[in-house]
């Protein structure tokens, strides 16, 4: 193991020559960097779930159900309506189960990504940073992805099951798991998943590429010189998540058809071609505006 001297310790014999100590500080360093990516990033998407919860929830229910019609002003009135039925705490039904996967996800994505890009980068040298960058982020959302589906479908059965007694919300996350467990099999929390991978690979590329580009963009408009500031970084976020999102969504409702009635939505294929004869191309975008 490498020795690092305790206070007042610096000179002894049996201490570290310089040029040990100084090769050890790019590996301390990547640790730090590492274990700091994981809290920011477990931290901020606990955040950014909690605030967007509620509509969240109501987004759920429109993309599961071809019956309604999406609009802004129907989503508001879904939201009282679900206040006044089952009251406000029913707008974060579920919740528990996405802070339970949004931390390790998040976290996971975050401190994945640059080991896969210096991967990558050394892998194929003549990729360029683009493309680098896209395929370092496809790899760090497929791996969180596939760590934290079971708890995504899970979520996505309770968001949907109204009034206080229903069977995944009136007993608590435990009595719902095991309902589904014994009901449908373990399997049934893995519905959707085929497709969940299928989107997450091109939305966590393009968000992370047009995120680290847009950033390199704006350093370079500034000269190069210093950090950028926090609102910059936050335009730069929000503005590659709003393009990948957009770009990716109609997975995302097949997703949830999958994820919430397994046996009855079929295949992929099928769920899409049920979409597009009930609902038409428009279907495959319904709730979109909640995610902007």
């Amino acid at each position: 193991d490498q020795y690092v001297p305790l206070p007042g310790q610096q000179g002894q014999g049996s201490g570290p020559t310089p040029s040990s100590s100084s090769a050890a500080d790019p590996a301390a360093r990547q640790a730090l960097k590492a274990i700091d990516s994981l809290v920011c990033g477990g931290v901020a998407g606990a955040v950014a779930k909690t605030v967007v919860a509620p509509g969240d929830r109501v987004k759920i229910l429109f993309q599961i159900n071809s019956s309604l019609q999406f609009s802004l002003r129907a989503a508001l009135d879904a939201g009282r309506e679900l206040v006044q039925k089952e009251g406000g705490r029913s707008l974060w039904r579920g919740h528990g189960a996405t802070l339970l996967r949004v931390v390790p996800y998040s976290a996971t994505s975050f401190a994945t990504f640059e080991p896969y890009k210096a991967r990558v980068r050394e892998a194929c040298p003549g990729l360029g940073d683009v493309g680098v960058r896209f395929a370092a982020g496809a790899a760090a959302g497929a791996t969180a992805t596939a760590l934290t589906y079971p708890l995504d479908a899970f979520r996505a059965r309770l968001a949907v099951h109204r009034g206080p007694d229903a069977a995944y919300g009136g007993g608590g996350y435990v009595r719902a798991f095991r309902h589904v467990v014994r009901n449908e099999g373990a399997m049934a929390l893995w519905s959707g998943a085929r497709v969940t991978l299928l989107g997450i690979v091109p939305y966590s590329g393009l968000s992370f590429c047009m995120f680290e580009t847009l950033k390199a963009k704006a350093k370079e408009l500034k000269g190069g010189d210093g950090a950028l500031h926090t609102h910059e970084r936050l335009a730069a976020g929000a503005l590659s998540g709003l393009l990948a999102q957009s770009a990716t969504y109609p997975l995302d409702v097949v997703r949830r058809r999958m994820q919430v009635d397994p046996v009855r939505a079929g295949s992929e294929l099928q769920v899409v071609r049920s979409i597009l004869r009930a609902e038409g191309l428009r279907g495959m975008f319904k709730g979109l505006t909640m995610n902007w």
